[in-house]
């Protein structure tokens, strides 16, 4: 064995095979390949997608105004056209996010949107820095027209209002109707205050107060919860006409005859199939038991209305027959309770005028026609 070789293994294997000088090649045309790939990927890009990342001077100082100007109007919305809004969007990053929505003359629905978003750009305005969104945000009314057709026709929208977030990275041309930060109409084309917070929030990252919502209070669950009242006064009732011989008057069976009827002209029997709510409470938190409109009506106010009726009716009885029940010697008191039975059929049938009134002033106006 040569000075200075390897030792040979136990089966006298010494070394490796000799490389050849064509592996050898290859071997360094591989290293080289790596090393050009590392640089290559180490390297910072072009110049040309280095400045479309970094806005020039002109841009950064257009950008800048609008974000001066939108602090300056705030929580207002910053009034643009459409050619300023392409313009601001053919710049990408910019410092801040866009809430957008579109403003025509005439359209009402657009007012409303633009107070909402007034609303909410005021409460962040005042909200503490951890409830803000990390990027600025620029609430912004676009005036559109039949002449803004290139704006129009790129986004594809065809009608408004409409609300839309644009992020910092988005790039004209965009595609807001139907687009994936789109805020939906919802049902017959309206907004709400509930909603557009929501959008927000979940766009910005903020915590917007959700106002509370309308809802129903349901017919059935409120009858049911005086169920237990009801059994009790239906057993002492039932001990009381069995104790004292009562059933054997008719006064009773008209009693609950007109119960029956009374429930019947309120409404019950309708409002128990069809889901009619007892009440509704608005967004203030306001309950409201007569509904606005002639055409509909909650259960309570139908119950009130036909209660009102029935003891009109059953005072009207007391009038009448009060001077019979009492006989002769009661004049005086028949008299005095007349008159109070009369005054309290005045103040019912008022009461009821004032609640047609009030639904529909048209009830009672009566022409010549």
């Amino acid at each position: 064995m040569a000075a200075g070789a390897p030792p040979c293994g136990r089966r006298g294997r010494c070394g490796g095979p000799p490389t050849s000088p064509s592996v050898a090649r290859l071997l360094r045309l591989a290293a080289v390949a790596v090393a050009m790939l590392l640089a290559a990927a180490v390297v910072s890009p072009p110049t040309a997608v280095s400045a479309a990342s970094s806005p020039s001077a002109a841009d950064a100082a257009f950008l800048a105004s609008l974000q001066s100007n939108a602090r300056a109007v705030a929580p207002r919305l910053l009034p643009l056209d459409s050619p300023t809004l392409m313009r601001a969007l053919a710049i990408s990053p910019r410092p801040f996010s866009l809430v957008i929505t579109l403003l025509a003359d005439g359209c009402v629905a657009c007012d409303a949107a633009a107070k909402m978003l007034v609303s909410a750009s005021k409460e962040l305005g005042g909200a503490p820095a951890n409830a803000r969104p990390r990027t600025p945000v620029v609430f912004a009314g676009i005036s559109v027209s039949s002449a803004d057709a290139e704006f129009l026709g790129a986004t594809r929208i065809t009608h408004v209002p409409k609300v839309y977030y644009l992020s910092p990275t988005v790039v004209w041309p965009v595609v807001m109707q139907g687009g994936p930060d789109d805020l939906p109409s919802g049902a017959g084309g309206g907004l709400t205050d509930a909603a557009v917070r929501g959008w927000l929030n979940g766009r910005l990252g903020t915590r917007l107060a959700l106002p509370r919502s309308s809802y129903m209070i349901p017919f059935v669950p409120v009858l049911k919860s005086f169920a237990p009242l009801a059994a009790a006064a239906a057993v002492a009732g039932a001990v009381t006409v069995g104790w004292t011989g009562a059933w054997r008057s008719p006064w009773l069976y008209f009693a609950g005859l007109l119960g029956v009827y009374a429930f019947s002209l309120a409404g019950g029997h309708y409002a128990w199939i069809h889901g009619v709510p007892w009440a509704v409470v608005d967004a203030a938190g306001v309950t409201r038991y007569v509904a606005d409109g002639s055409r509909s009506q909650y259960g309570a106010e139908g119950v009130a209305t036909a209660t009102g009726c029935v003891l009109m009716g059953g005072l009207w009885v007391v009038v009448h027959e009060l001077p019979v029940w009492l006989g002769e010697g009661g004049g005086a008191l028949s008299r005095a309770a007349s008159w109070a039975a009369a005054l309290a059929i005045w103040f019912g049938w008022t009461a009821l005028v004032g609640l047609y009134q009030g639904k529909m002033p048209g009830y009672l106006a009566y022409t010549a026609q």
